[in-house]
C-alpha cells in the first residue's frame, strides 16, 4: 500500500461509500508530570493478499504528525488475513503534539473547524492537571453515520476504536471517556459498548475528551526510567527515519 493502514482506512472514510474492511485502532497515552510522555498505537485491519505483502510505511504516519520527539519501528504480525501493527510515539510536550490525516498539514484547523485531526491541551492547576483531547480523526465518518439507522450503526460499531489515557495523578473527572480507574481513563467504541442507536449518540467516534487528575504521584524511579526509555528512542530515531526513507525510495524505484 502507498500509505500506512491507518491512513488507508481514513482515506476510505472520506469516500462516499462505506468502509468494507474490518479494523481496530487503539491509542495508549502515558503522560508524565512534565508534560512529556508517549502514545502506543496499535492498528489492525483485514486486507487482501496484495495489501498484506506491502510493508507498513511508518514514515507516512510520522510525516502527518507534528511535535513528536521520536517514533519506534513498527512491529508487524500477519495472521488469518489481518495485519496487526504497533509502534510508539514519544513527545517532549503534549501541547505541541498534532496529527493531521493523510498528510493534510495544509488543512490545519483553527481550533474550531476541525477536520480529520487530533490535538492535545494540558493545563496545570493548583490541585492537579487537565488533559483535553480534540479527537476528530473520524469526523467525516461520524458526520455521515445515520443516527436513526441501527443497521448502519451496528455495522460501524463492529470495528473497534479505543483510547486509554494514564495520567500522572489519580483521575478525578472524565468527559467523553466511559470509565476511570486509578490514574487511567478509557473509551471504547465497539459492539460491546454500542448496543443501540442511543449509545452511538452518547459515545461518538470523534469529539472532545477530557480527563482531570490530582497532583502527580509518579515515583522518581519510574519517571527516571521513562526518561531513559525516551532518550534511547530519540537517539535511535535518525537511523530509523533514514531506513524508512531508503525503503520508500526503493519502493518508488521498483514501480518505475
Amino acid at each position: 500500500m502507498a500509505r500506512s493502514i491507518v491512513l488507508a482506512l481514513l482515506a476510505a472514510l472520506g469516500s462516499t461509500g462505506p468502509l468494507e474492511s474490518c479494523y481496530g485502532l487503539e491509542y495508549r497515552v502515558t503522560l508524565m508530570p512534565d508534560g512529556n510522555g508517549k502514545i502506543e498505537i496499535l492498528v489492525s485491519q483485514e486486507l487482501n493478499d496484495s495489501e498484506l505483502k506491502a510493508p507498513f510505511p511508518l514514515l507516512d504516519f510520522a510525516e502527518s504528525m507534528e511535535g513528536f520527539a521520536a517514533f519506534t519501528p513498527a512491529k508487524e504480525e500477519i495472521k488469518d488475513g489481518w495485519r496487526h501493527a504497533s509502534f510508539t510515539v514519544y513527545f517532549d510536550d503534549i501541547n505541541k503534539l498534532h496529527y493531521y490525516v493523510d498528510l493534510a498539514k495544509d488543512k490545519k484547523c483553527n481550533g474550531k473547524d476541525h477536520d480529520k485531526c487530533v490535538h492535545f491541551s494540558l493545563v496545570r492547576g493548583d490541585t492537579g492537571l487537565t488533559l483535553t483531547i480534540e479527537d476528530w480523526v473520524f469526523s467525516n465518518k461520524e458526520n455521515r453515520t445515520p443516527k436513526d439507522n441501527w443497521d448502519a450503526v451496528r455495522k460501524d460499531s463492529a470495528n473497534v476504536i479505543q483510547w486509554n489515557v494514564t495520567m500522572p495523578g489519580k483521575a478525578t473527572r472524565i468527559e467523553g471517556f466511559q470509565k476511570m480507574e486509578g490514574r487511567s481513563a478509557s473509551y471504547e467504541r465497539s459492539s460491546k459498548t454500542i448496543t443501540k442507536v442511543e449509545d452511538a449518540v452518547k459515545w461518538p467516534l470523534c469529539g472532545r475528551r477530557v480527563v482531570e487528575c490530582g497532583k502527580p504521584e509518579i515515583k522518581n524511579a519510574v519517571e527516571a526510567a521513562f526518561k531513559g526509555e525516551m532518550h534511547k528512542a530519540k537517539a535511535a530515531w535518525p537511523k530509523v527515519k533514514a531506513d524508512l526513507e531508503a525503503a520508500r525510495r526503493k519502493a518508488e524505484a521498483e514501480k518505475k
